[in-house]
């Protein structure tokens, strides 16, 4: 059998390939900004109680989330004292990735926080504290892309 000639092979992309290629252009063209404490502090309480409420037992969510929304927000070791002043902190250390994501056209996609732990480089390792897509751009691979 003679060995196929490269000038005559043709390499034609599967439609996993296809899809991946289509994703990952349209994950390049998101905006990682970095969170601002003043301008952004509304935003991120919100959805990161959202996201608290969604992953509660099923007991918790017995209450509406109005009411768990208004426990979480004025609870110390909650908002102010416990979550936001966690990811102020981790903000310091120039390996955190704080960032609100958002389309070309300025439109919010979420927000993710990830803390890096460890500083012997021999074992460093990295914490998804929190992260939030809107139901809008939900079930298109962005929470898998800024996790990668």
């Amino acid at each position: 059998m003679p060995f196929p000639s490269p000038l005559l092979e043709v390499s034609v992309p599967t439609g996993a390939e296809v899809c991946f290629t289509r994703k990952k252009t349209q994950m390049q063209n998101l905006q990682h900004n970095a969170i601002n404490p003043n301008a952004d502090k509304a935003y991120v309480l919100e959805r990161n109680c959202r996201a608290n409420y969604a992953s509660e037992c099923p007991w918790a969510r017995e209450i509406s989330y109005e009411q768990y929304r208004e426990n979480w927000l004025t609870d110390p070791a909650q908002a102010e004292g416990g979550f936001w002043k966690a990811l102020l902190e981790s903000m310091k250390d120039p390996r955190t990735i704080a960032e609100i994501i958002k389309t070309q056209s300025g439109e919010i996609v979420g927000w993710l926080w990830v803390a890096f732990h460890g500083e012997n480089e021999s074992f460093i390792w990295a914490d998804a504290q929190s992260i939030y897509i809107e139901e809008k751009f939900r079930r298109k691979g962005i929470a898998e892309y800024l996790t990668e």
